[in-house]
């Protein structure tokens, strides 16, 4: 029965003490260096600003099956914000809405539930859901869904413009908007 406490102790110091990480495998505040070591991907681009006080490195992945470029970007060497930027271009333009379903449905499984939010600009396909791949891809309707948690805000979008659809998914750092 003791050995039964402790363990329950210490899972619950790992819980409380944040063992759980801010974007893919790292936290925020962490160092190039230490993102790079923490994931699998080896084939970094990088990026710096003109003054070497901002930089970014991202590789192409896949998050829920969906390729995607997935970025990390740091402001003195320490990571601020985090970003999956999905690539999949679609024929079948349903396929959209549900590709947004599914990254909303893991993000709401990690993250909690929260309301998402449809903007429409044109009542066309408003009432009839199973068109609404077809209202994002044309730039009729927006999809964004927020989170906030004591470290990071998330934000997930998907929306169409001339060119094309986009649909990205942002974690930041509270603190580093501070």
């Amino acid at each position: 029965m003791n050995k039964q406490r402790i363990i329950t102790a210490a899972i619950s110091l790992l819980i409380l003490s944040g063992c759980t990480k801010d974007f893919q495998s790292s936290n925020w505040g962490d160092s190039m260096e230490k993102v790079k070591l923490s994931e699998s991907k080896q084939e970094w681009i990088s990026s710096d600003s003109p003054d070497g006080s901002q930089s970014a490195i991202y590789y192409e992945g896949q998050v829920e099956n969906l390729p995607a470029v997935i970025f990390f970007a740091f402001s003195n060497d320490e990571l601020v914000w985090g970003r999956y930027v999905f690539l999949e271009q679609h024929t079948d333009h349903a396929k959209y809405y549900s590709d947004c379903t599914v990254i909303n449905n893991a993000l709401q499984k990690k993250l909690g539930s929260v309301d998402v939010q449809y903007v429409f600009s044109a009542d066309t396909h408003k009432q009839t859901p199973e068109q609404w791949g077809e209202s994002i891809y044309q730039g009729d309707l927006l999809v964004q869904t927020d989170w906030e948690n004591n470290r990071s805000e998330v934000m997930h979008v998907i929306f169409g413009e001339i060119g094309g659809v986009s649909h990205a998914v942002e974690y930041q750092s509270i603190q580093a908007g501070n």
